[in-house]
C-alpha cells in the first residue's frame, strides 16, 4: 500500500512539474512573438503607438493593476529593475504635468514587498499638459538609451520597468 501511495504522489509531482514547464514554455513563445512584433513596429511610430495603446488597454483590463502613486507610497514596492526613486519622481512629475492616471501592472513578489514590470500612463488630451508629459517621458527614455515615440495622438504610453 505504501509503495502505491508513493507511486501516485510521484506521478502527481511529475504531472505538476510538466504542466509548469509547459506554461513556462508557452510564456516564452508568447514573449518571443511579442518581442518580434515590437522589433517589426520599431521603425513606424504610428504603428508602434497603436500597438502600445492595444497592449496598455489589455493591462488596464486586468484585475492586477494598481494606481502607481499609491502603490509606490509603500517603500516595499518598486520597479522590477532600475531605481525606485527615479520611477517615483517620474510618476510624481507626470501628475504635476497634468497626467490624471498612472498604473503599475505585472507584479511579482520580491522579499517582503513586490515589484511591477509595467507602467501604464494615460496621457492628457489637452495640448499643453500632453506636451509636457511626453517631454518628461522622452527625457526618461533617452536617459535609458531608448528612443521615445513622440506624439502620434496615442492614448497611452506603456513603459517596461524591467
Amino acid at each position: 500500500m505504501r509503495v502505491l501511495v508513493l507511486g501516485i504522489v510521484a506521478c502527481a509531482c511529475v504531472v505538476a512539474v510538466a504542466g509548469g514547464c509547459h506554461r513556462q514554455q508557452q510564456q516564452r513563445k508568447e514573449d518571443a512573438a511579442r518581442a518580434k512584433a515590437t522589433r517589426k513596429l520599431a521603425g513606424d511610430p504610428q504603428q508602434r503607438a497603436a500597438e502600445d495603446d492595444r497592449l496598455a488597454q489589455e493591462h488596464l483590463n486586468t484585475a492586477e493593476k494598481a494606481d502607481a502613486r499609491a502603490w509606490l507610497a509603500d517603500p516595499a514596492h518598486g520597479p522590477a529593475a532600475g531605481d525606485r526613486a527615479a520611477l517615483a519622481a517620474l510618476v510624481e512629475g507626470l501628475h504635476g504635468d497634468g497626467v490624471k492616471e498612472t498604473f503599475v501592472t505585472d507584479f511579482a513578489s520580491r522579499g517582503q514587498g513586490s515589484v511591477a514590470a509595467t507602467l501604464v500612463i494615460v496621457l492628457p488630451t489637452d495640448a499643453p499638459p500632453r506636451a509636457r508629459s511626453l517631454e518628461r517621458i522622452g527625457a526618461f527614455l533617452r536617459g535609458k538609451g531608448l528612443t521615445p515615440i513622440g506624439d502620434t495622438r496615442q492614448r497611452y504610453v506603456l513603459l517596461s520597468l524591467e
